[in-house]
C-alpha cells in the first residue's frame, strides 16, 4: 500500500507506531492543534499544519476513506477533456492522491504545492522513488510561493484553512492562464465545533452567493457543477 509502505521507508519507523502517538479523535486533536497556535495569524495558521499531531490525522483519515473517494473527483475533472500534455498545479495536496491518479491518467505536466510538513516528504519521497518528475513546489511560512503559469489549477478543501481565502485565491487565478481551468472545492463550516480547524472568521463564507462573488470578481466564470448541482470548476476569462 502507497501509504504504509511509503511512510515507513521515508521515515524509517511504523505507520501505526507513529499513529499511536497521537489522540485519535480528530476534534479533540484539532482542538488541542488551535489552542496551542493562539493568537490566530496567517503564520500560526501554516505552522499547525507542519504538525506531526496534523499529519498523523490526514493519514488515519486517508486510511479511512475509500478510494473511490478520490477516483471520483478525478473522472468529474476529466470530463473536461484538459488535454494530458496541459500544465497542471495541485496547490495544497495533502497525501497527493489526486495528483498520482493524474499520472497514472497520462498527464506528466503536474506540479503540488504544499508546506514542508511529513505528507509532503511522503509525496517527495515517493515521486522521486518511482521516477515520476511530478515537480515540488514547497509554500513558505511567510507569503507565497514562486509559481509558473497553469492550464489547470487543483484547490481542494484547501481555502477554509487560509487566514484570508480571497488573499490565496487571488494569488492562484494570476498563475492560471486565460482561458485556463480552476477546480475549487471549498467548506466553510466549523460543523458546530466539530472542524475546530476551519477558521471561524470565515463562517459568513457559508453563504454561497457571497463566496462565488468574490471568486468571479476575480475573473472567472460558472464552468461546470457536480452531479449534486455544486459549482466547482470555474474558467478564466
Amino acid at each position: 500500500m502507497y501509504l504504509k509502505e511509503t511512510f515507513e521507508e521515508c521515515f524509517g519507523e511504523s505507520l501505526n507506531v507513529f499513529l499511536a502517538k497521537f489522540e485519535k479523535n480528530d476534534r479533540t486533536l484539532q482542538k488541542q492543534l488551535m489552542t496551542r497556535i493562539q493568537p490566530c495569524s496567517d503564520e500560526t495558521i501554516k505552522s499547525l499544519y507542519l504538525t506531526d499531531e496534523y499529519a498523523s490525522m490526514m493519514l488515519r483519515y486517508t486510511i479511512d476513506s475509500p478510494l473511490s473517494h478520490y477516483i471520483d473527483e478525478i473522472n468529474f475533472r476529466m470530463t473536461l477533456n484538459v488535454s494530458r500534455s496541459s500544465s497542471v498545479l495541485e496547490y495544497g495536496v495533502g497525501l497527493g492522491l489526486d495528483t498520482l491518479d493524474l499520472y497514472d491518467l497520462g498527464y506528466k505536466n503536474l506540479s503540488i504545492a504544499d508546506l514542508p510538513n511529513k505528507l509532503f516528504e511522503m509525496i517527495k519521497f515517493y515521486n522521486k522513488k518511482m521516477g515520476m518528475s511530478i515537480k515540488t513546489i514547497e509554500i513558505p511560512l511567510k507569503g507565497m510561493p514562486k509559481l509558473e503559469e497553469y492550464d489547470y489549477i487543483i484547490c481542494k478543501e484547501v481555502l477554509e484553512h487560509c487566514w484570508d481565502p480571497v488573499e490565496t485565491l487571488t494569488f492562484l487565478v494570476s498563475h492560471l492562464k486565460k482561458g485556463g481551468f480552476l477546480y475549487l472545492a471549498t467548506f466553510f463550516n466549523d460543523l458546530n465545533g466539530e472542524c475546530p480547524i476551519h477558521l471561524k472568521h470565515l463562517n459568513k463564507y457559508q453563504d454561497t452567493n457571497l463566496w462565488f462573488n468574490e471568486v468571479r470578481k476575480l475573473g472567472l466564470q460558472d464552468y461546470l457543477k457536480d452531479k449534486n448541482g455544486i459549482l466547482k470548476v470555474w474558467r478564466k476569462i
